[in-house]
């Protein structure tokens, strides 16, 4: 990002949400490019179930819904699911009590909702905003774009929970997406819990977000890129100490807790620098 010429800028909401928390994280994030040497088990076990769940509806949007074919369809997503299990080290014989269950249990809920499938994992790119110093497109990858059983298109996004939670209703990734696809917003709700029943383990929020809320939320993205650009040009990346308890707590607090000379250390001890964030390549970072 050079001053005095005009910034092009691409983001998702991975992005927003980093430059939101903190400007150091933002920094170890998303300039040096660092991850935790391992993923948190929940990120593990969410990532596995995704791959079951695009598989399945794949399959759904290719017309495998007859018993002849369905059941075939399912048992290839599992398939998927224990090799990635697998090569994640999980304990397969919880994997195959839990995990799978679960998702055995969330297609046989879900199985007759009269969703037409019209995108699996579908990328986008999107102009939002354009000025001489500045333009941002915005990025990112959609579990589901569907039309329901009233025919009105939907994205729908899976979250997997092990309590029952609500999510965030001004989150950049669900605002991010309405405006994206200008249609109306659904997460899929797949709870790990076992003595629940089905309606409240699999549970589908309607986000329909009025277009003020959309408005809003465009002006915010614009003003916090200005903000990550003015941290490039000054080379200072100011830390939120607010923000360090937020979700489960930063990933980066066993450095930012050190003193200044050791935290390369401990940077270099317990995280490995990757590629570049690229929300068409996350699954490799």
């Amino acid at each position: 990002m050079d001053e005095g010429l005009k910034n092009i800028v691409h983001v998702d909401s991975q992005i927003l949400n980093s430059i939101g928390l903190c400007g150091e994280r933002y920094r170890l994030e998303h300039v040096l490019n660092r991850r935790p040497v391992s993923k948190a088990e929940a990120l593990e076990r969410g990532a596995v179930m995704h791959t079951m769940l695009a598989h399945y509806y794949r399959g759904r949007k290719d017309g495998r819904t007859a018993p002849e074919t369905h059941g075939a369809l399912v048992e290839e997503a599992i398939m998927l699911g224990r090799e990635e299990a697998a090569v994640a080290e999980f304990d397969l014989s919880q994997f195959e009590q839990e995990d799978l269950q679960t998702f055995k249990d969330n297609i046989l809920h879900h199985q007759y909702d009269g969703w037409e499938i019209l995108d699996v994992e579908e990328p986008f790119t999107k102009l939002l905003y354009d000025s001489d110093d500045l333009q941002i497109l915005y990025e990112g990858i959609v579990d589901l774009h569907i039309k329901d059983a009233h025919g009105e298109k939907a994205v729908v996004d899976h979250k997997t929970e092990a309590r029952q939670s609500h999510p965030f209703e001004l989150s950049n990734q669900f605002q991010g997406y309405q405006w994206a696809f200008d249609s109306k917003m659904i997460v899929n709700k797949i709870g790990f819990q076992k003595t629940l029943p089905f309606k409240e383990k699999f549970r589908r929020l309607y986000f329909p977000y009025k277009d003020e809320l959309l408005a809003e939320w465009k002006r915010d993205v614009v003003d916090s890129i200005r903000t990550a650009i003015h941290w490039h040009q000054t080379k200072y990346f100011p830390r939120n100490r607010t923000s360090c308890d937020k979700y489960s707590g930063c990933i980066f607090q066993r450095v930012c807790k050190e003193e200044p000379e050791m935290r390369d250390y401990r940077l270099n001890e317990f995280y490995i620098q990757t590629e570049p964030w690229d929300v068409f390549t996350r699954d490799n970072v």
